[in-house]
């Protein structure tokens, strides 16, 4: 009987234990800095420029009527397991380009291994879509691009009809994704 009872035990701690590597993740977590808003700066920003700076809100007047403007720099960290994990399934797909080698940085992702290493991930252009790794350009991958900024509510900030309806990973029909928000609440 105790033989019995013990191959039960160790047979459920076997199903515990399994079922934890499945979301197991060299990764410890993911520091994110990005602007809260679209725009196009006269010369191309680092990825080293963009430091966390909170919104602020300003009037601005505009051919359209007064606007107002909530430009910031915003922080997040991402330590979700099983977020960490798809996130890192796609950086190891992730392929060069050789095309670019420069820069228009919009999200600054520190990558933080569990072993202490750290690499760079840096999302780039008006629309935020080009990929950077460790400094070197990659191959568009919607998945990633999706993955990193939904877990930072990037798309909460932006404009569906002026930003999000033009944004590639979330026209990718082959993305299974939930819906976001824009600002308004207006979902994509």
């Amino acid at each position: 009987m105790k033989t019995k009872q013990f191959a039960i035990l160790i047979f459920l701690l076997l199903i515990v234990c399994g079922c934890d590597k499945k979301n197991d993740t060299n990764i410890k977590s993911i520091y994110v800095l990005y602007y809260n808003y679209s725009f196009e700066p006269m010369i191309p920003i680092d990825c080293d420029k963009i430091k966390k700076k909170l919104p602020s809100k300003k009037k601005e007047n505009h051919y359209s009527g007064i606007s107002i403007r909530r430009g910031g720099v915003l922080e997040k960290t991402i330590k979700s397991k099983k977020l960490l994990k798809e996130i890192e399934n796609e950086i190891v797909k992730l392929q060069p380009d050789t095309s670019i080698d420069y820069i228009d940085a919009r999200i600054s992702c520190f990558i933080r291994y569990k072993d202490g290493r750290e690499d760079r991930l840096c999302i780039g252009e008006d629309l935020a879509y080009r990929i950077f790794y460790n400094g070197q350009c990659q191959k568009q991958n919607n998945k990633l691009l999706f993955l990193i900024k939904n877990a930072v509510k990037y798309y909460s900030w932006m404009d569906g009809e002026k930003y999000l309806k033009y944004q590639d990973e979330l026209n990718d029909k082959s993305l299974i994704r939930d819906s976001v928000e824009d600002r308004s609440g207006k979902k994509y």
